[in-house]
């Protein structure tokens, strides 16, 4: 399993336990790292500090959503077919909204 979702799940187990113990609503931070594939503004030039291929790297084969849709897919629990309905389902929807 991605260590990224499991820690994810220990952090919100972790939260809802105590949620539930104390009763009491609970505000948490999350602090997560990761790498952007884009520059920092329209001004930044990313490529003084990053090559062309780690940018590609992480566009086409390491980033977390593409990391997570992998383990949906391998789980059984998403699909390529789904995922081009929802896309196509999406666009209907903010077009419908914003006309």
């Amino acid at each position: 399993m991605n260590r990224f979702i499991i820690t994810l799940l220990i952090f919100f187990s972790s939260i809802r336990r105590i949620a539930t113990i104390t009763g009491l609503p609970v505000c948490c931070i999350l602090p997560i790292f990761n790498s952007r594939v884009g520059h920092h503004s329209t001004s930044d030039d990313s490529s003084a500090y990053r090559s062309i291929d780690e940018v590609q790297f992480w566009e086409k084969e390491d980033n977390p959503i593409l990391r997570l849709k992998k383990y949906l897919i391998a789980k059984g629990w998403w699909s390529d077919e789904e995922e081009q309905s929802w896309l196509a389902n999406i666009r209907k929807e903010v077009i419908i909204r914003f006309y």
